[in-house]
């Protein structure tokens, strides 16, 4: 574990099912579960990563993440089966003293959203001691009404049950104005739901991107591409400087929404 986590010791006395939700498809799902899974793990807190892609399965393709797949299709068939949440929702609750990031593809996103909602499974997990965090992307460019309007959506489904935390994703496009979705009739009205909002810093320049790009096409997380004698030495620099500013932006947020020492959410 490198000297740049933020510590090795556990952040949160109590752990959190953080759900990937987004309606739209290739806006950074699976980017902010993966940002997600590597903070929690490099800050020391137990981590069960869960792949509900049936289609893509960006985040089990990552060896490092250790990702588990949930496959929801039956055998043969391209048809989800949404009972097959049933043993995620028993692992969740059998294992009180893990994170579990649950990663959504647009594919399972319908299925998922329905059997949280006609099996109340939020308020079921909260009545049973768990916390809810649903994260979601918010993009810049023609998708960005779409994710906002999911954003309203789920806020206004499961605002009572769990918490939400939108992830300001630069990559697809930085937003002509950063405060654009907190001045959003949307944003302001959930407000109350809402502990921390992540702004996802832009890289510094196109270098920086360059070797973000190819840590991903590698498969690897950021500590795999640091630690990786094929990563060039000032590609891993770039990725050391680019973490020592993301983390402290997830810490701040996260230790506001679990009510817990740390520094104020990151707006």
């Amino acid at each position: 574990m490198s000297t740049d986590t933020v510590s090795q010791n556990k952040l949160f006395s109590k752990k959190a099912v953080h759900l990937i939700l987004q309606g739209k498809g290739g806006v950074g799902k699976s980017l902010v579960a993966s940002l997600l899974i590597q903070f929690l793990r490099d800050s020391g807190e137990p981590v069960s990563a869960i792949d509900t892609d049936p289609l893509n399965d960006s985040l089990s393709q990552v060896p490092s993440l250790e990702a588990t797949r949930l496959d929801l299709l039956d055998e043969g068939t391209s048809f989800i089966n949404p009972i097959k949440f049933d043993s995620l929702i028993a692992d969740i609750l059998n294992c009180p003293d893990r994170h579990f990031v649950v990663d959504n593809g647009t594919a399972s996103f319908l299925p998922l959203f329905n059997y949280l909602v006609q099996s109340e499974v939020v308020g079921y997990l909260r009545e049973n001691g768990r916390r809810v965090l649903i994260h979601m992307p918010i993009v810049a460019g023609t998708s960005y009404l779409d994710t906002v309007q999911c954003f309203d959506s789920l806020a206004t489904t499961f605002g009572e049950g769990a918490s939400l935390i939108p992830w300001l994703n630069p990559f697809f496009g930085a937003l002509k104005d950063p405060f654009a979705f907190l001045k959003s009739s949307a944003f302001l009205q959930h407000q109350p739901v809402v502990p921390a909002v992540i702004e996802i810093p832009p890289f510094r320049n196109s270098l920086f991107a360059h070797a973000f790009d190819q840590m991903l096409y590698q498969k690897q997380s950021i500590a795999d591409a640091i630690s990786s004698p094929h990563t060039q030495i000032m590609a891993k620099q770039r990725l050391t400087i680019y973490r020592r500013e993301l983390y402290p932006i997830l810490k701040a947020a996260l230790c506001c929404a679990l009510n817990v020492r740390g520094e104020a959410a990151h707006s």
